[in-house]
């Protein structure tokens, strides 16, 4: 009865090690430092990220840079007395004001986070009297979450607060509060209207009352989040309740999805996400480190250091690990 049971075990080993030396064998990309106490503020333009450095805890303090992918780092111009939040589409976004203290309206208008928005190389300077709100009244000052050619944008979701959105036009000071229910229209901040048609012939999937007991059901998105990067769309779900977050890959115009290798299709939930669509990339969490996927040849990648927030310029992938103060890594994408 010996010899069976020895010949079973080296059967299931023999059909297990392949599998184990190829995850095994998957290139490592060097990741570097950047920052060992850094924010990230976002892709200021399709080749440059930008973070603010050193913050500590706090929301105000340390310096806005602007990073290329290919070319020294520099600061970003960031007004005098304020403090820089958000980046993109080629421009910085930032809190104005005393971001130490949060009072109402009624109270001092004086300490209300006003905005300004500027170019990456300073020329441009828009300055608004308007704020960000958010709270139950409206009432308490918000940071700006992000930025485009036309909008600035913060997130209100929490304890007693339904989710939805504070945006204000730092063109024309056109100010709205939104919660997206429309499944054909994704939000553009480069856009004037906000919005802009999903990529044919894909729509937003709503969620499901599974996805939360009816008690939270307003403190989730009422759509599913929507990526759309590079002519590729991809759709998440992350229940209330679960840390979990599944995922499907789209080609616009196309409606059927893509199969994605082993790993790719879901991954613990952390931070900004799970997992995060790149231009002709797919990054995923996992405890052991990230993973790369690059669409074009389906090629799979490690990056070495530890995992966490994954964010993509054109020639990069930027990594944040942990909370204020956090750790920022890049790894440079291998082309084809």
């Amino acid at each position: 009865m010996l010899r069976p049971t020895l010949t079973t075990a080296a059967i299931l080993v023999a059909a297990l090690l392949p599998a184990a030396t190829a995850a095994a064998k998957l290139p490592t990309l060097a990741s570097h430092q950047v920052s060992s106490d850094a924010e990230w503020l976002g892709a200021a333009d399709a080749t440059t990220a930008a973070y603010r450095s050193p913050v500590g805890r706090t929301l105000t303090g340390g310096v806005a840079w602007l990073r290329p992918d290919a070319g020294p780092t520099r600061p970003a111009p960031v007004p005098a007395g304020c403090t820089a939040q958000a980046a993109g589409s080629g421009r910085i976004a930032s809190n104005c004001g005393d971001t130490d203290v949060l009072r109402t309206p009624s109270e001092d208008e004086h300490w209300l986070w006003r905005i300004a928005v500027t170019s990456l190389s300073g020329g441009e300077e828009v300055q608004l009297d308007q704020t960000l709100h958010t709270d139950a009244g409206g009432s308490m000052a918000a940071r700006i979450d992000w930025v485009g050619a036309q909008w600035v944008r913060s997130i209100e979701s929490g304890y007693h607060a339904t989710y939805h959105f504070q945006n204000v036009n730092w063109r024309t000071g056109e100010q709205r509060s939104t919660r997206e229910t429309d499944p054909a229209q994704v939000v553009d901040l480069d856009a004037p209207g906000l919005y802009a048609p999903m990529c044919p012939p894909l729509h937003a999937t709503v969620q499901p009352d599974t996805d939360s007991s009816d008690e939270v059901q307003e403190l989730a998105p009422a759509l599913r989040p929507v990526t759309v990067r590079g002519g590729w769309a991809l759709i998440t779900r992350a229940t209330y309740w679960s840390d979990f977050q599944s995922a499907k890959l789209y080609r616009c115009g196309s409606g059927k999805a893509i199969a994605l290798p082993r790993g790719f299709g879901g991954a613990k939930y952390h931070e900004a996400g799970g997992l995060t669509l790149g231009d002709g990339w797919l990054a995923v969490y996992r405890p052991d480190g990230m993973r790369l996927l690059r669409l074009a040849d389906r090629r799979q990648f490690k990056v070495s250091g530890a995992p966490g927030a994954a964010y993509f310029t054109e020639g990069r992938l930027y990594v944040v690990s942990g909370h204020l103060p956090a750790a920022l890594r890049t790894v440079v994408l291998p082309q084809r």
